[in-house]
């Protein structure tokens, strides 16, 4: 597309991996998923997006995603759906929309399934800057092949076509999404928590393993 922000040889066959690509379990050093909500009460506005990633001894990052217009109350029982099936270590979801809208339909959900549940709050900066946010972050992870989308997820596929699109297509909610789960993970590597009591030391060797 003339108006996207990335070039067509980040989009080749090489961003899809097969269930048998998947790492082992055992080489998966962190695991978050990350919402971009829609707020309205019905299932005719924008997308919600729901973006699972695996990041890896390699710092490769496993994409699988869901994307899908529906309302809150199926925000909240898709969301602990996805929560219980994929164990992510952390669960972000922008901040103002989950206290103002969706927060207690989670509570009531996982209240209902007796699911204890930790969501992590995403504070972003002023709204003008979403684009460059998602730009600065998504851009170096794309250029380095290290996104790796699940074939056959239809959520990864929308959220591909929206990056091919992006900023010019009319829906960003799976970039923002991906932003989002690449941040939480990026602080969890850099800070050592995805590497327990190795902490920061795991961390460094990994960088000089990379860099060489």
């Amino acid at each position: 597309m003339l108006d996207s922000e990335w070039a067509p040889e980040y989009f080749g066959d090489h961003i899809w991996y097969s269930d048998a690509d998947y790492p082992v379990e055992r080489d998966i050093i962190w695991k978050c998923m990350a919402l971009d909500p829609s707020v309205g009460e019905t299932e005719k506005g924008d997308f919600s997006a729901f973006v699972m990633a695996a990041v890896d001894r390699k710092m490769d990052v496993w994409i699988e995603a869901d994307i899908q217009r529906r309302d809150i109350v199926r925000q909240g029982s898709d969301g602990l759906d996805w929560y219980r099936r994929f164990q992510p270590r952390e669960w972000g979801i922008e901040t103002v929309a989950f206290q103002k809208v969706l927060q207690g339909e989670f509570n009531r959900e996982a209240v209902r399934r007796g699911m204890l549940v930790s969501i992590s709050g995403i504070t972003h900066g002023p709204k003008n800057g979403k684009l460059q946010r998602i730009k600065a972050t998504i851009t170096p992870a794309l250029a380095q092949r290290r996104l790796h989308f699940r074939r056959g997820s239809p959520g990864c596929a929308l959220l591909v076509e929206q990056l091919k699109g992006f900023p010019a297509c009319k829906y960003v909610d799976g970039p923002d999404a991906l932003e989002m789960a690449l941040t939480l993970a990026a602080r969890a590597v850099n800070s050592g928590r995805a590497f327990g009591s190795e902490g920061l030391q795991r961390v460094n060797d990994l960088v000089e393993r990379i860099r060489a």
